[in-house]
């Protein structure tokens, strides 16, 4: 009886492991497309500015996002295009919103300042001489850790969406170990890049 007890007890314990190990290989790798993109028939993606909320949320790590600030810049060069980024933690207004969360919306993703943000920053903006302008940010915080993201290639001509795509983010939390949010990160951005390059967005990176 003492020995059939104890061998449960392991057998348990080893499920256990098993389901812990999954769930922390699935919270590195998971990332996906929410929505198939569809096939690019815009203008050429030449010169492309980004505004980025990934970072409005107290939950996402730091490391995630320093990580997906380097890889994109580093695969839209790849590609030929011109890139130049501001993250909304490196604003007045980002600033102002993330030391105060309380008196904004943020954990329900609904007020974003998508205007202000450009405004603070239109003299850069305006002298990059952007084809288009990017814009990332969440729309919604599910249940188990991830963020839907919307990406909107804006044309800067015509004031039109282009393009936009929605993906998700692998599951993220404030103490991310370092190379959990790198890993997160860089399978975040393969997701967008593989799209980008399946849909046309940006000739170069064709493939």
């Amino acid at each position: 009886m003492h020995f059939s007890s104890c061998l449960s007890l392991r057998r348990v314990l080893a499920a256990l492991i098993l389901v812990i190990a999954n769930g922390i290989c699935s919270q590195v790798s998971f990332a996906q497309t929410v929505e198939p993109g569809a096939e690019y028939v815009g203008s050429p993606v030449s010169r492309l500015y980004g505004y980025v909320f990934i970072d409005m949320h107290p939950l996402v790590p730091r490391e995630f996002t320093r990580q997906v600030k380097d890889l994109m810049s580093q695969e839209l060069s790849k590609g030929g295009v011109a890139y130049e980024q501001v993250w909304f933690s490196d604003t007045k207004i980002g600033r102002e919103h993330i030391a105060n969360p309380k008196a904004h919306t943020a954990a329900n993703l609904v007020d974003i300042p998508l205007g202000g943000t450009v405004r603070e920053n239109f003299a850069k903006d305006l002298a990059f001489k952007p084809s288009h302008r990017l814009f990332v940010y969440p729309t919604q915080e599910n249940r188990d850790g991830t963020y839907t993201v919307r990406w909107e290639f804006r044309n800067t001509q015509t004031g039109y969406i282009d393009w936009a795509l929605y993906t998700n983010t692998p599951p993220l939390w404030s103490d991310m170990e370092s190379d959990r949010a790198q890993a997160a990160a860089t399978a975040f951005v393969n997701v967008v890049m593989a799209e980008l390059r399946r849909c046309k967005v940006m000739p170069d990176i064709a493939s």
